[in-house]
């Protein structure tokens, strides 16, 4: 008996060593790793389980969070979202089945490795406040960068780490991207500021040579301090000085701009109040006997008015001013065409020697018209027969000119360039009134002329060809 016994033992023995799980629990994940930056979650999507499982049940060795931990549907997706504590490692999430048969079957396991990547450093700076006309150096120093992307106001943008633009006001954008493609933004204010504006002076000679004054008008407040040697002070005037060339600048001390003057010719040598004269231009064009007038000219300090005259064949619309600012008009004859008119104009001296007069002069040059040519048109009589149209032609024409014809205020043939002889401007005309325009390499233009075609309908009589 004690012999069967143990026979049974080893044949049970044997037969539960060598049985096998008939529908073994099975695991498949879509993939076994992936890559997020820093709290970005990472998804995991398409995974499945089957065979005897009923569930899968997840645990991970990180610091942050899955959206669930058990599933009991195939397929099935996980998301992790990382805690900032996960920024440089490998997370191991392990996934598990249920074993519902019990053995000889197995749960099923599998791991995911989700490596965080941590958010790399940006810092966004700039050399602002700057001033208006300054550039705006932009820098990026957060020393993770590999890219950089910048935008900002007026459609700026670069590619640069560290870009230079001219200054605008307004916030500026970088993103960068590192060397695992994870990126970061942040942004600068710039401000820029205005410069002061430009100074305006009166002098004072009343001390005689070398020992004259120079005082700011413009602009004046606790807010600008003044210099002319590169010391600042708060003080509008300067002097005495010796006579010679001065430059005011004017600093804004709240904002550190500058904006500088006009070069001071002082001249104290014994003229105290010497009379000045500022023209706005000296020099312009005008074409034929078109009239050019002069704006915004003034004149100062002693002097009372101001007396004009020319070496033209024209005329000034006035030959002498007393109030400032003053305006003057040349009206050209046509003995100018091509000749430079000097207009002269004169301060008086009131206060007499050693003052002497101001004294400027204005270029006026008088451009040449094209020159006058005979328009011709065929039929000469201007009436056009059924179905047909009209030609229009130059008897000469000159080089470095160009003729169009005009139909109304609209274009009806383009330029065509002179040839120094006669010169077709088309065939095609229709009926109607034409005009013909020439313009000169000066860009002075002239009307040649006008022609009318009409339609016979039996009863014109009248010839059309007016030049």
């Amino acid at each position: 008996m004690k012999k069967l016994v143990i026979l049974i033992s080893i044949l049970f023995a044997f037969f539960v060593s060598n049985a096998q799980c008939i529908d073994p629990p099975t695991l498949t994940l879509s993939s076994n790793a992936g890559e997020v930056c820093g709290t970005n979650a990472g998804t995991i999507s398409g995974n499945t389980f089957g065979g005897s499982a009923t569930e899968v049940n997840l645990s991970h060795d990180g610091s942050g969070t899955l959206d669930a931990t058990t599933f009991t549907s195939s397929p099935f997706d996980f998301t992790y979202t990382p805690d900032a504590a996960d920024a440089g490692n490998d997370v191991i999430i392990t996934i598990t089945t249920d074993n519902p048969e019990g053995a000889p079957c197995v749960p099923a396991e599998e791991t995911y490795t989700l490596t965080v990547y941590p958010v790399p450093n940006v810092v966004a700076g700039s050399n602002s406040p700057v001033c208006a006309g300054e550039d705006i150096l932009l820098t990026e120093s957060g020393g993770d960068a590999v890219a950089w992307s910048w935008t900002g106001p007026g459609g700026f943008t670069s590619l640069n780490q560290n870009p230079t633009t001219t200054a605008a006001n307004g916030t500026y954008t970088v993103e960068i991207t590192d060397a695992n493609g994870c990126t970061n933004t942040d942004n600068v204010v710039v401000t820029v500021n205005a410069a002061p504006p430009t100074p305006t002076v009166n002098t004072d000679c009343s001390g005689g040579a070398d020992n004259g004054i120079i005082t700011v008008t413009s602009p004046t407040g606790a807010e600008y301090e003044y210099t002319i040697d590169g010391t600042y002070q708060a003080s509008t005037s300067f002097g005495p000085l010796a006579d010679g060339s001065y430059n005011v600048t004017v600093m804004n001390t709240t904002t550190g701009c500058i904006n500088e003057g006009s070069v001071i010719d002082l001249d104290c040598s014994g003229c105290a109040n010497p009379p000045t004269l500022t023209l706005s231009s000296n020099a312009s064009e005008v074409c034929g006997t078109n009239a050019g007038t002069i704006s915004g000219n003034t004149f100062g300090g002693s002097a009372t008015e101001v007396n004009l005259y020319h070496d033209g064949y024209g005329t000034l619309n006035a030959n002498n001013f007393t109030t400032s600012p003053f305006d003057f008009t040349y009206t050209p004859d046509a003995a100018d065409a091509g000749n430079d008119v000097i207009i002269t104009i004169t301060t008086d001296n009131p206060e007499g020697a050693p003052c002497v007069p101001a004294e400027e002069t204005y270029t006026l040059t008088v451009n040449p018209l094209p020159q006058q040519v005979v328009v011709l048109n065929d039929p000469s009589n201007g009436i056009l027969e059924t179905g047909n149209t009209g030609e229009i032609s130059l008897s000469a024409s000159e080089t470095e000119t160009v003729y169009w014809v005009t139909m109304g205020a609209a274009i009806f043939t383009g330029e065509t360039a002179g040839n120094g002889a006669s010169l077709s401007l088309g065939n095609n005309y229709p009926a109607g009134t034409f005009d013909v325009w020439s313009s000169n390499e000066f860009g002075c233009e002239l009307l040649q002329g006008s022609v009318t075609f009409v339609e016979d309908n039996g009863n014109n009589k009248l010839t059309v060809n007016i030049t």
